[in-house]
C-alpha cells in the first residue's frame, strides 16, 4: 500500500490500474446518485470527510426494550433476531461535542461481555457452546 501524498488518498496496487477504474467507477455511482436526488427534488446531503475527520453515526438505531420504539436491547441484540447484535455508535442516542469513540469502544466491550456471559451459561450439549467446551478443554 502507498500513499500519493494526501491523507485521504490511499492507493492500492491491484495490478492493470484496477483501482483506478474503481474510484472511477465510484466518483460516477456517487454523481450519478446526487444528480437523481436532485432530479426527484431531494437533496443529497452527503459530505465526504476523508482520513483527516472523523464521523460518528449515531442514533440510526435506538437502544430500548420496546421494539416498537428501538431496533435493539439493552443488550445490544437486534429485535426478533437471534444472534444479531449491533456493537458500534449507531445505538448511542447522539453524538455530543466530543468524539465518541471512547464510549463506543465502551458499548462493544459491554455487549463482547455478556455475549461471553451468555455463551458460558448454555449447556454443553447446545451446538452454540462449542467455544465455551472448548475453552474448558485447556
Amino acid at each position: 500500500m502507498s500513499t500519493t501524498g494526501h491523507y485521504d488518498a490511499i492507493v492500492i496496487g491491484t495490478g492493470a490500474g484496477g483501482t483506478a477504474a474503481a474510484a472511477r467507477e465510484h466518483r460516477a455511482f456517487v454523481w450519478g446518485f446526487r444528480r437523481a436526488l436532485l432530479g426527484a427534488g431531494l437533496i443529497s446531503f452527503g459530505r465526504r470527510i476523508g482520513l483527516q475527520g472523523t464521523a460518528h453515526v449515531c442514533g440510526t438505531l435506538p437502544t430500548g426494550i420496546d421494539p416498537a420504539v428501538s431496533v435493539v436491547n439493552t443488550d445490544g441484540r437486534v429485535h426478533g433476531l437471534e444472534g444479531l447484535y449491533v456493537v458500534d455508535g449507531s445505538v448511542l442516542p447522539r453524538s455530543s461535542r466530543v468524539n465518541p469513540s471512547l464510549t463506543i469502544f465502551a458499548w462493544s466491550l459491554r455487549v463482547a461481555s455478556t455475549l461471553a456471559v451468555s455463551r458460558r451459561s448454555r449447556r454443553p450439549d447446545d451446538p452454540g457452546a462449542s467455544l465455551t467446551a472448548m475453552e474448558g478443554r485447556s
